[in-house]
């Protein structure tokens, strides 16, 4: 009798060690799942760590910059009357023009606070202005350019063919004048350069964007 309460025993033993096998056997099949999901939720956590960093570094950066210069480094009309302006304003910038806006304005804060997320999120490498004052309609007329950035790299981070814009009636000088902005959608540091490829003039205007700090 003894003998038997003893195999008895021994067998229960032997049983809930196997079942402990088997529950750790499962545990160990459903761990790579478990360590997908987690990597994916670290891999999340790591890259908006490494988001709000970047905004930090640019916000620093945009407060120690006084303004923005565009010079031109090439490319010349073949017309005296024709005359190209570009201007560049950073992200910061325009900003803080909409928060000025808003002030004077008097937005809601929701109509406010969706107002500079768009901005954040389509312009994150500001906005070049054009002029452009040609002697004819078609001449000035934005289907006719496209736009090229660079970075100091000389490596490409932005093209576009700008869509048809009908410039304005001609001014006293009696040029055709149109305006348009480009918005570029990638973080870019200064100096840059802005490259505007007039189709009918068949020249290619080059321009170097420069900060300067306070």
């Amino acid at each position: 009798m003894k003998t038997q309460r003893i195999l008895l025993i021994a067998a229960c033993a032997v049983l809930l060690a196997s079942c402990d096998k088997n529950e750790k056997k499962a545990e160990t099949v459903a761990d790579p799942v478990i360590s997908k999901e987690a990597a994916v939720k670290d891999s999340i956590k790591k890259a908006e760590l490494a988001e709000l960093e970047l905004v930090k570094q640019d916000s620093i950066e945009a407060s120690q910059i006084k303004s923005y210069v565009v010079k031109k480094i090439s490319g010349k009309t073949k017309y005296s009357d024709s005359k190209t302006k570009v201007k560049y304003t950073s992200l910061y910038q325009e900003l803080d023009e909409i928060k000025e806006l808003a002030r004077k304005e008097m937005w809601t804060k929701e109509k406010l606070a969706e107002m500079l997320s768009k901005y954040k999120t389509s312009a994150a490498g500001g906005i070049m202005h054009l002029e452009i004052e040609r002697i004819t309609i078609d001449a000035a007329n934005t289907k006719y350019f496209n736009v090229i950035v660079k970075d100091s790299n000389d490596t490409e981070v932005y093209r576009e063919e700008l869509e048809s814009s009908v410039p304005n009636v001609p001014s006293s000088s009696h040029e055709w004048i149109n305006f348009t902005s480009v918005v570029l959608p990638k973080r870019i540091q200064t100096p840059f350069y802005f490259y505007l490829v007039d189709q009918i003039d068949e020249v290619t205007y080059k321009y170097e964007v420069t900060s300067v700090k306070k």
